[in-house]
């Protein structure tokens, strides 16, 4: 819609054709006593629109910096790093031996 609204067609539009093409949903087991992370993609679709609402230098996590004045900080990138499920472990051990 963004970009019709920048770049208007030059005629009138007859029909519209939309194509969606489904892909199978994730299946993730949590345990029963942590909460669940979003996911890489969430989170990366999250943070792009963020920046592109708020800036780029205006998201992030608040990181101390020494200096005198008081209340000074700096804004540092969010630490993204998921944990390894327990089937990823176990491909990449399958990898490393192709004797099991």
């Amino acid at each position: 819609m963004l970009d019709l609204d920048a770049h208007p067609p030059p005629a009138a539009i007859d029909r519209v054709t939309i194509v969606i093409d489904p892909t199978p949903g994730r299946v993730l087991q949590h345990t029963l006593f942590t909460r669940a992370l979003p996911t890489p993609e969430q989170l990366s679709t999250l943070l792009a629109r963020l920046g592109a609402l708020m800036g780029q230098d205006r998201i992030g996590r608040p990181a101390t910096i020494d200096s005198d004045r008081p209340g000074a900080f700096a804004m540092a990138p969010f630490a993204t790093e998921h944990k390894k499920t327990h089937g990823s472990r176990l491909m990449a051990s399958a990898g490393a031996n192709p004797a099991c």
